[in-house]
Formats: structure tokens, sequence, C-alpha cells
């Protein structure tokens, strides 16, 4: 069942690139936004750094399912997209400001994503891909 489940995700995936391009958008607002109407996080170290990963893992996850033989170049479209946004929020002056602990998540996220892809996507014994697409 949760192989089928995977395998209907990835022909999603696969078949439609407007999830990737919802995300990138998504990403955009919630970097973009004023730092006045970003709501107060909890009390964790580095918890922001974390909401970066994860919506970069989320974001490369999604492109590598459309372009997966592509996956150097999804990382790097990744990390500059990333690094765009932190230019932005300095260039912007609304509160926010360039870091690079946050560029650092971006990257990791986008990596994170590109092998939660790959790794869910293999048989454990064999390496083969899993599902009818290879």
């Amino acid at each position: 069942m949760i192989v089928r489940l995977l395998d209907s995700l990835r022909l999603f995936l696969a078949a439609h690139r407007w999830v990737g391009l919802l995300w990138s958008a998504i990403i955009l607002i919630l970097c973009l936004v004023p730092s006045s109407g970003i709501p107060r996080t909890p009390v964790i170290p580095f918890f922001d750094k974390i909401v970066h990963a994860g919506i970069f893992t989320i974001w490369s996850f999604t492109w590598t399912g459309h372009y997966r033989r592509r996956r150097a170049i999804i990382l790097l479209t990744g990390i500059g997209l990333g690094l765009l946004i932190e230019f932005l929020q300095e260039a912007m002056k609304m509160g926010r400001s360039f870091e690079w602990l946050d560029l650092a998540a971006d990257a990791t996220g986008a990596l994170a994503g590109i092998l939660l892809y790959g790794f869910l996507y293999r048989e454990p014994t064999t390496g083969k891909p899993l599902g009818r697409f290879s």
C-alpha cells in the first residue's frame, strides 16, 4: 500500500510542474514578508533555520519529482533561489536582513529533498528504482 501511495505521488509530481511553481511562489511570499508580519516563533534554538531547511526540502523534492534526472541543476537552482531571497531581504529594507545561516539552511534543505526523493524511490536491498519509472 505504501509503495502504491509513493508511486502515485511520484506519477503526480512527474506530470504536474505547477506543484513546484506553486511551492516556489509560497517560498518567495513567506521569505519576503516584512518582519512585522511574521508570527512569534517558539523558543527553540535555530527554529527559523529548521523552517528554511524544511521549506527547501519540500521545494527540491517537488522539482526532483518533475525533473528527476536533473538533480545537480535542481540543487544549484535551490541555492540560487536561497541566495536571491537573502539579497532581496537585505535590499527591501523591511526588517529582514541577509543571513548566511539561512542560505546554508536553504542549501541543506535543497540537498535533503533530493536525497529523500532518491531514498524513497529505491528498493532497500537492490538499489533499483521503485515503481513504474526508472
